[in-house]
């Protein structure tokens, strides 16, 4: 299932009990590389919203680089950051259809 802003505007929430009645991020695929199953919940650190659901690999891959050493592909063109437009605080800030 592809994300379409089913936690738009929501806050992250470090503790399992503040996620209780969110979808799990396994429900949906990676927002983007969009190959496998996302495994976590992607947030804005600045603003504290929920961006995506993302794979591991992709969770990653900004704070600790694309190197193969570390278990991770090279950076390559398929990957997509539009996910970070669905902080509501972003400048081209997405909305749901839904919304």
């Amino acid at each position: 299932m592809l994300y379409d802003g089913e936690l738009a505007d929501q806050l992250y929430c470090v503790d399992r009990a503040g996620r209780q009645n969110w979808p799990t991020a396994a429900q949906f695929m990676c927002a983007s590389c969009m190959t496998v199953r996302a495994s976590v919940w992607d947030h804005c650190h600045t603003h504290g919203f929920v961006r995506a659901p993302l794979c591991n690999r992709c969770n990653t891959r900004y704070w600790r680089g694309w190197r193969p050493q570390d278990g991770r592909a090279t950076h390559s063109r398929n990957l997509d950051d539009s996910y970070y437009r669905w902080c509501p605080k972003h400048p081209d800030a997405l909305r749901s259809c839904s919304a």
